[in-house]
């Protein structure tokens, strides 16, 4: 009888702890969904934001790479530079190690660049990956510090939808003019400035350059979060389906436990008899 009463509250127990799985489970699901809605809320924010300028900014893009090609041929020195738009944190499905992958293909086909990366985890992966490559991890205002006087090749996300977020990549060229321009009358540009090409690259670099940076870090930012939103539904989904099977264990054990407790019930009168 003793052995009995052992086992039913062995059983008892279990149940317990299959309930207080039941519960951290719920509550994680719960805590994932206030995080997609973040996600989400976020992502609305910045496709305001960008939706009534992606066609002034894709235009300004393109001028600014003509102007840069006429600035190039008075200043052939200014540096390029490679730049990583990553994340300080995780959960954005594959898109971080996608993004990576392109731009470390192009930091290896372009062993002068100067190698930069905004975001904890896309340093973490650098040093991971490439250790022996020398890079600086950097802040939003140097971000638009580095832009202004190289021309940057920027790896980030780009959102196409909700379901798909793709690899882009953007030329960004710094308007800054640092070497001797004297002979600038001499050099055949492809356009004419007013008042002079000196004081346009100065507009340039003071003003739209740091819009195109704004612009593509909403890019990334909103392929970022569109890609949490995606990350954790799947995430969402695992739970629902691990409680599901909670729930059934937690179903069975308490059948079990009634089915003890009337064999128990059963043995007391029987004995009684």
């Amino acid at each position: 009888m003793s052995l009995l009463c052992g086992v039913i509250t062995n059983m008892i127990n279990q149940s317990k702890k299959i309930q207080d799985s039941i519960d951290e489970v719920a509550g994680l699901a719960d805590l994932i969904k206030t995080y997609q809605q973040m996600a989400a809320q976020k992502m609305v924010e910045i496709q305001k934001k960008i939706a009534s300028t992606r066609d002034y900014y894709q235009g300004l893009a393109k001028v600014s790479l003509d102007v840069g090609l006429d600035i190039d041929s008075i200043d052939k020195e200014k540096p390029k530079a490679i730049l990583l738009l990553a994340a300080d944190s995780r959960m954005y499905g594959d898109l971080l190690d996608r993004v990576f992958t392109a731009f470390l293909e192009s930091v290896k086909n372009n062993a002068k660049a100067e190698v930069f990366v905004y975001g904890k985890i896309g340093a973490q992966m650098m040093t991971m990956v490439m250790p022996e490559k020398k890079f600086t991890e950097i802040g939003l205002e140097e971000v638009k510090k580095i832009v202004e006087t190289r021309r940057v090749e920027i790896f980030h996300g780009e959102y196409k939808n909700l379901a798909y977020q793709e690899v882009s990549s953007s030329s960004i060229e710094g308007m800054g003019m640092t070497s001797d321009t004297s002979k600038i009358e001499s050099l055949k540009l492809k356009y004419f400035y007013e008042p002079s090409i000196t004081d346009i690259s100065e507009v340039f670099r003071n003003n739209l350059t740091s819009g195109l940076v704004w612009f593509t870090l909403n890019q990334s930012e909103m392929a970022l979060s569109a890609a949490r939103v995606i990350h954790l539904e799947k995430a969402i989904s695992n739970t629902e389906t691990a409680l599901t099977k909670l729930r059934k264990m937690f179903f069975y054990s308490n059948r079990k436990v009634l089915q003890r407790k009337m064999m128990h019930q059963y043995q007391i009168v029987k004995m009684k008899k």
